[in-house]
């Protein structure tokens, strides 16, 4: 098909793009992948130019957005389909409320660990109602969350909304580097137009 790479994909109005991963090409990835993104409503998944297992285990990035609940749905979906397991993974960084978490960065983390591991089990009784996926809401950045989260798993998936500028800053980043990065096969889920406004996000998630 003459013309942009882009231009050839969007103009077949996919429902599920799928694009392969070369080490050699991962910066034409990244440039594709962003320009598509901007302008499909469909899921795109990147593979990686290996032999792949088959779908059993499925971890899921979230950040209590709606991109976020458009990408745990969609990996729900998944899970069931391939009976698979669910985990679903929020990232959480520490925001001091005060000089003792100042003075004692540790036991401040121990302190909000709890609390992240409820908001989260909450966020995810709220978004997927009758599912009973893992839920980890570990302490660190995302990327480096997701990737620890991800060792043996056969599927990445992460929301992004082309919409709203501070998920698209933090999820189109986090989706570059994990298709780069990932051994495993990512899907990169865009928040429909219509729902593309985020929930309120938690005081200190990422």
């Amino acid at each position: 098909v003459p013309g942009p790479v882009t231009s050839a994909l969007m103009a077949q109005d996919p429902e599920l793009l799928v694009l392969g991963r070369h080490a050699s090409s991962s910066n034409h990835l990244s440039r594709v992948l962003r320009a598509v993104l901007h302008h499909l409503s469909c899921p795109v998944v990147v593979v990686p130019p290996h032999d792949h297992a088959p779908i059993e285990r499925i971890v899921v990035g979230v950040s209590e957005t709606e991109a976020s609940a458009a990408a745990a749905r969609w990996a729900a979906d998944e899970a069931a389909l391939h009976h698979a397991e669910l985990v679903v993974v929020h990232a959480w960084q520490l925001e001091p409320h005060g000089w003792r978490d100042l003075a004692r960065p540790v036991q401040a983390v121990a302190l909000h660990q709890r609390a992240a591991e409820n908001r989260l089990r909450q966020w995810v009784h709220d978004t997927l109602p009758g599912a009973d996926p893992t839920t980890l809401a570990p302490h660190g950045g995302p990327l480096d969350v997701i990737l620890a989260a991800s060792a043996g798993a056969d599927l990445i998936v992460v929301g992004y909304s082309p919409h709203e500028r501070l998920s698209r800053v933090l999820h189109g980043h986090i989706a570059d580097d994990l298709t780069v990065l990932s051994p495993c096969p990512v899907a990169v889920i865009p928040v429909p137009t219509a729902r593309a406004e985020p929930h309120p996000s938690a005081a200190h998630g990422s």
